[in-house]
């Protein structure tokens, strides 16, 4: 078992969550937990793609905004 110190205007808020939940301040806050472990894998899962993306020689050594404006500059 673990005991959380909340601020008041925490706990407050955290109970009346709860009350219109119709469920547990514990349940609430276990809710939270599943959720932020999921962001942060879905983060991880998304740097682990960008990592893995090929590199374009077609783009090395160029400023890629550089290379924008110019492309922009052609359509005008």
């Amino acid at each position: 078992m673990l005991t959380i110190d909340l601020e008041p205007e925490l706990e407050t808020l955290l109970n009346k969550i709860a009350q219109q939940a119709h469920c547990s301040p514990n349940e609430i806050i276990k809710q939270l937990l599943r959720h932020y472990l999921e962001q942060q894998q879905a983060s991880e899962l998304l740097t682990n793609i960008i990592n893995e993306l090929p590199i374009f020689p077609s783009f090395a050594n160029q400023d890629p905004l550089i290379l924008q404006s110019a492309l922009r500059d052609e359509w005008h």
